[in-house]
């Protein structure tokens, strides 16, 4: 997520470094913003959750998990032990979790 600004308590020691550079732990507020933009395209007519997920990220090897499945997690890919902290691309996620599947 990106902020231009950014308001913060000075007086409070825990807070008195924050700026609009400082990287956060956005914990599960990902998944409402991901979960209202896919309800967003749906009512658009662009997806449905019964689409495949390969259909909109070719490079996804995954060849049966839908969107549906994403969404629910139930799509059966196992990250729970990816260190995400520095992906900051489509592509390098991707790489993470094939790695990670070759570890197991």
């Amino acid at each position: 997520m990106l902020f231009d600004t950014c308001i913060s308590d000075t007086n409070n020691k825990e807070y008195s470094d924050f700026n609009e550079y400082k990287q956060l732990n956005s914990g599960a507020i990902a998944e409402i913003v991901i979960g209202i933009l896919i309800i967003k395209l749906m009512e658009e007519g662009k997806l449905s959750s019964e689409d495949y997920v390969k259909t909109f990220i070719p490079e996804f090897k995954y060849e049966n998990v839908k969107i549906i499945n994403l969404l629910t997690h139930t799509s059966g890919i196992k990250v729970a032990d990816i260190d995400f902290s520095g992906i900051n691309s489509q592509k390098m996620m991707l790489e993470a979790i094939y790695a990670q599947e070759k570890q197991n």
